[in-house]
Formats: C-alpha cells, sequence, structure tokens
C-alpha cells in the first residue's frame, strides 16, 4: 500500500526488523515485503509480525530483492 502526502512525497508500509547493537540501541533497520520473506531471512531472530510500518518510498525487500509496492 502506498500513498502521498500533501508535500508530494510517496511513502509504502513494509515489515521491519530492528537490529539492535550489544548495548541494546538500534543500528539498523531492515525492510521486507512480507511477513514470509522477514521469517525467511531472519530465521531465529524472528521476534513476530512487525507490519504496516511507514516509510519512504522507494525501499527493496531485504529477502527476495522485489521493489515494495
Amino acid at each position: 500500500m502506498a500513498y502521498v502526502d500533501a508535500y508530494g512525497d510517496r511513502y509504502i508500509t513494509v515489515h521491519q526488523h530492528l537490529v539492535e547493537g550489544e548495548d541494546g540501541d538500534i543500528e539498523d533497520a531492515l525492510y521486507y515485503c512480507s511477513d514470509f520473506c522477514h521469517r525467511d531471512h531472519t530465521g531465529e531472530d524472528y521476534n513476530g509480525c512487525n507490519g504496516c510500518n511507514e516509510v519512504m518510498a522507494p525501499e527493496w525487500c531485504t529477502n527476495c530483492g522485489d521493489g515494495i509496492q
């Protein structure tokens, strides 16, 4: 799902996996096109569905490489 805000910026919804460092701070965010790709890529690190996060487009799925619509 995508939308354009009043300023013309395009946003999409993604599944997101937050990567934390040893100190607990977030070091990176990985984006996925679906919960399937999220589970497939993170394996044992999967912490449950974290979908419907809005980010500015374009972004590509970390697992399959497809452009996230």
